[in-house]
């Protein structure tokens, strides 16, 4: 018993610290705009952008077909991408 609560204490531990470190680089904006399918490439997935999403340095955000992002840095530079196209920030 005191094996199996180590071992699910050690899984929840290395969960959190691959959650806590996803985030790692500083915030650099939001998306202000998404238009359709707007992604950010986290490692071989993507995760679905929306309106309000905190953007991250070195971030990879990807648009589909007939999809169009806004960016909008702390800066306040505002930042368009078009269709089918990836950018790292």
């Amino acid at each position: 018993m005191a094996i199996r609560f180590a071992g699910i204490l050690a899984a929840s531990f290395f969960v959190m610290t691959m959650l806590s470190n996803a985030h790692a680089a500083p915030k650099i904006g939001v998306a202000s705009a998404v238009q359709n399918s707007v992604v950010r490439v986290v490692g071989a997935g993507t995760q679905a952008l929306s309106v309000g999403s905190d953007l991250f340095s070195n971030e990879r955000i990807r648009t589909g077909d007939a999809s169009t992002a806004q960016i909008l840095l702390l800066d306040k530079t505002s930042l368009t991408i078009g269709p089918r196209a990836e950018i790292t920030l």
